[in-house]
């Protein structure tokens, strides 16, 4: 019996209607899958206070991008590589996070030497995801191969979104030598998923390796090795979405 996930799934017919460009399924597909969307912004902008009160903003952003133009952004989707409710969360969380980056730089309150910077791009995600079995392959390989300080700041920057000023102190580093261990630990994510999943398939995904992992640990889909727990499907769902007129 397959398990079972608070968030609800089209049929692949409509979804592929959708993003055809027929309006009603266009309209299905938003009033299906706000409450993932939801869930992955509120996952990408984590931690940080200052941007919590923007946060319908971001959601009707990230929404505004994705049905543009018939939806052409999501038509990157592979009904091979898992259900389009993990494509948009992991496309919902890149978006969220290239939104905020871009806003804390123009608020001036994020380094230009931060790491995620170099992760987000402007609509990320656009060639490939990688599939939920390789992102867990990947976690246990940099469970076994990282130190306790490079899994703690990939926890901390990458998942939850926290500044490298804010952790740096937390660690007993620097805030120079937390930069240059984030962008270190980047490079070695990057290495240890071409050795794991193949030279052939990280160049088409890019940094957006880091991106997807750091996703799906903010959302609670991957084990946590600090705690021994399994690993949680989903966050709860969030209150049912209100159609846009």
């Amino acid at each position: 019996m397959p398990p079972k996930t608070p968030f609800p799934e089209l049929p692949r017919e409509r979804v592929a209607r959708a993003l055809a460009g027929d309006r009603v399924a266009v309209a299905e597909l938003y009033t299906t899958y706000d409450p993932a969307v939801r869930s992955a912004v509120v996952a990408a902008i984590r931690h940080r206070a200052d941007l919590e009160s923007e946060l319908e903003d971001f959601i009707s952003e990230t929404w505004a991008r994705f049905v543009a133009d018939g939806c052409w952004r999501l038509r990157s989707y592979d009904p091979q590589r898992g259900t389009f409710g993990y494509y948009i969360r992991m496309r919902a969380f890149a978006t969220a996070r290239s939104l905020a980056s871009k806003r804390e730089h123009r608020m001036q309150t994020v380094a230009l030497t931060d790491p995620r910077l170099v992760l987000d791009g402007d609509d990320g995600l656009e060639n490939w995801v990688l599939s939920r079995d390789e992102l867990e392959r990947l976690w246990t390989a940099l469970r076994e191969r990282l130190g306790e300080i490079d899994l703690a700041l990939f926890r901390s920057v990458f998942a939850e979104g926290r500044l490298v000023r804010e952790v740096a102190g937390e660690l007993q580093l620097t805030e120079a030598a937390a930069y240059r261990r984030c962008h270190r630990l980047r490079q070695k994510i990057e290495s240890i998923a071409s050795e794991l999943l193949g030279p052939a398939v990280v160049p088409r995904v890019g940094p957006f390796v880091v991106v997807m992992l750091a996703g799906v640990m903010a959302q609670g889909m991957l084990r946590d090795s600090s705690s021994g727990s399994p690993p949680v499907t989903d966050p709860a769902p969030a209150a049912p979405p209100v159609a846009r007129t």
